[in-house]
This record gives C-alpha cells, structure tokens and sequence, in this order.
C-alpha cells in the first residue's frame, strides 16, 4: 500500500520556487503599471532570481545544523532561526547585494523608484517562504527572539497539487523562453497526472484538481499579463483560504466530539489534510489528566459534501502502541485509537535524560517505547506512520552517554504538560 509522503520535512522548494515566479511576476506587473517609461529587462530578470532565490534561502539551514550532533541537529535546527523575522531581514540585506552587484556587472541604468520596488521583492521572498512552512503542522519560529514558541497553521500538506494547478498556468504565458514554458508545463502536467495514480487522491478530487488546472490555463491563455498575474495570485490565496477554513472546521468537529466534562485537560488539537484533500483530515488530540493521553483520528470538515467513509486508508502503521480509544464516532470523527504513557514518565524524561529534554524542544505529540536493550524509540506522533523509524524518530539511552551541544532555546511545544502542574 502507498503510504503518504511524510509531511514534517518542508514545504517542497519546488512550491517555494514556483511561489516566488509568482511575487517577481506580479512584482513586474504593479512596476510596470507605475513606471513612467518601459520597465527594464534587466529589473524583470533580477526580480525573478531575487525571489526564487529568496523563497528557497530559508531552508539552508541544513548547513549549520551539525553543529548539534546527529541525529538531533535535522530536527532542532531546521526551521528554526533562518526561519525567524531576523533572518528574514538578514536574507533580503543579502539578496539586495546581489542585485546590487548584478546591476554594476550588466551596468543597468535603475532608478530610485526601481531599487525601492527590488527592496520590496527582496523582502517578501523569504517572508512569503516563512509564511509558507508556517500554514503547516511543523510549524516555525518567526517571533524570536521575542517569542520562542512554536507557530502552527495545521492547515496546508507538504505538497499541494492545486497549487500548482492555480499558480502555473499563468507563470506559462508569462514565460518569455520556449523551455521556461514547457518546464513549466511538464511540472503541471506530472503533479496533475500523479495525482490519478496515488490511492490517498480519491478520483473525483483528481478530476477535480484537473478541471481546476484546464480552467486557469484557459483563463490565463488570452489574459492581459495584469490580469494573468492576478488570476495566479488570488488563485493560490483562493487555494489557501480554502484549507484554513476546512482546518478550522475540523479542529472545531475534534473538540466537540470528546465532549470532555473538563474541557482544560485538553491541550492541543493538530490537524492535516490529504494532498488535494480539503475534505478529510487526519487529527492528533494532547491531553492530560492521571495520564498523558494521545488520541488519533480522521476527520471530516463538510460531512454533508463529503462523508467519513470516502477519507482514503493512509497506511499509517505507527511505531507507537496504539489501544482502541473508548470515544464514539460522530458524523465528523472516527477515532482510529489512542496512545497511553505516565505523565510522571515524560516529566522525569525531560526532568533528567538531557537526550530527551533535546527533543522536547521540538516534539509537539511525543510518544516512546522502551526497547530491551536499554534505550528508548523517542519520536513525534505527528510523523510517526510506519513500524521503522521515522524521520522524527530518534533512538536515545535511558541513561545518556552524551548531551546534545547547541540545543536551541525553543519553547517546548508540550510545556503545557512538562510544568508539573
């Protein structure tokens, strides 16, 4: 059985790269409605390598992250402070030297108002990327050092096929070069198409997804290049709005299905959709009360559009011991099973394995196994789909060998449960 791409590691930099088309073209069309004589080729170039850069430096942050020993470095370091408003900053001071030097080589005659213009293509690059990884349920920091707890948006997977359908369509009749456009049209034509072949895309949200891609092509064809750029635009938000909206209504169906008599023992909801699935999510419930209690389960926004039975089966056989939850379904939630543990447990973990206490900067819904050779399968039920390790899966020692060194000073998701309280 397919199993669903796991979702913790990034917005894909393929989206990230195409979001950035998306600002330099529409950056290109508010500059030329506003400029006095023919925008420059030169600008148009340097806007869309500025922002497809820009979109894509945040997640360099694979190149510091071993200065925290593997494998604890990939998830404390990732994003985490390239994905911050500092760095932001730091990363559009960057792209504007760049630009800068791009300009004395070509010796490309700017003016204020052009520089003012790249300024703000510069700016909203890695913002727009920060904002990206901040729709899923990884979660980023972008408030430090302000703040340094986690920012969720719970409502966008990794990969987004109608992203795609809305956004390339009118980045093909923008494109001024034959291979730009057929690149562009492969990469529409492989997310459309795979998206018939994975069984977790049910066949009508495929054709769906098809229909939605002919349609802004069809648009997009004879379009003036304003109205080109503002069919992308307001199509990719339209995209966005719509899982937002479905993400809040499952998050409201979780709450009302525990019908808990004490409503604060419930500490956090995180909800996914399927790729190209607004329709059906998976959900993670954090509770407390004599225990640490973790339940999991499928959820449906619009039960009267779309029912339970249609979700697809994810194939999520977990590494984490799963017991058959004593909660009813409802017309909106089937509770698939929930995991158990001691909270004295996972306060102790944190209060004395430094390994642990490490990965608590990051694990939003942990859970553990104790194995027979002494150490502990520490992971995040987030990620958490197959018997193996996963990406957020980490073997540590009951009685740790070593301390993770440069340990960021995130919030721990769950602090909630971690106080003692």
């Amino acid at each position: 059985m397919s199993r669903l791409p796991n979702d913790g590691a990034r917005v894909d930099n393929l989206t990230h790269a195409l979001a950035g088309m998306l600002t330099a073209e529409a950056a290109v069309q508010l500059r030329a409605s506003r400029a006095s004589s023919s925008l420059s080729p030169s600008w148009r170039s340097a806007a869309y390598v500025a922002a497809v850069v820009g979109n894509n430096l945040p997640d360099l942050d694979f190149l510091w992250s071993g200065i925290t020993p593997r494998p604890f470095g990939y998830l404390l370091h990732h994003r985490g402070h390239s994905h911050t408003l500092p760095a932001a900053l730091a990363c559009t001071l960057l792209l504007m030297a760049g630009v800068v030097a791009f300009t004395r080589v070509r010796r490309a005659a700017w003016s204020r108002a052009d520089v003012v213009w790249m300024l703000v293509v510069c700016l909203a690059a890695p913002l727009t990327h920060i904002a990206m990884d901040s729709s899923n349920n990884y979660g980023t920091h972008p408030f430090w050092p302000f703040y340094s707890g986690w920012i969720y948006g719970d409502a966008v997977f990794i990969v987004e096929p109608f992203f795609w359908a809305v956004g390339i369509p009118p980045l093909v009749f923008a494109a001024r070069s034959n291979v730009t456009r057929l690149t562009l049209l492969a990469l529409l034509a492989f997310g459309v198409g795979a998206a018939f072949f994975v069984p977790f895309v049910p066949p009508p949200l495929a054709v769906a997804l098809a229909v939605v891609a002919a349609s802004c092509t069809a648009m997009s064809w004879r379009a003036a290049p304003r109205v080109r750029a503002l069919i992308g635009v307001v199509g990719c938000w339209t995209v966005a709005a719509t899982f937002f909206l479905a993400s809040h209504e499952a998050t409201t169906a979780v709450r009302g299905a525990l019908d808990e008599p004490f409503p604060d023992e419930l500490l956090d909801v995180v909800v996914t959709p399927l790729p190209a699935n607004p329709f059906c999510f998976t959900a993670l419930t954090v509770e407390k009360g004599g225990s640490y209690i973790a339940r999991r389960a499928t959820v449906v926004p619009w039960p009267s559009i779309y029912s339970l039975d249609k979700c697809p089966d994810t194939g999520e056989r977990p590494t984490a011991r799963f017991v058959p939850s004593p909660k009813f379904d409802t017309r909106q939630v089937h509770w698939r099973g929930e995991y158990v543990a001691s909270l004295a447990e996972l306060r102790a973990l944190y209060r004395d394995n430094c390994q642990a206490a490490a990965l608590l900067c990051f694990m939003r819904v942990p859970y553990w196994v104790p194995e027979e050779d002494g150490t502990l399968v520490f992971g995040d039920l987030r990620y958490d789909r197959s018997p193996g390790l996963d990406f957020s899966d980490i073997r540590i020692d009951e009685k740790p060998s070593f301390c993770p060194t440069a340990v960021p000073s995130w919030r721990p998701p769950r602090h909630d449960l971690l106080d003692g309280n």
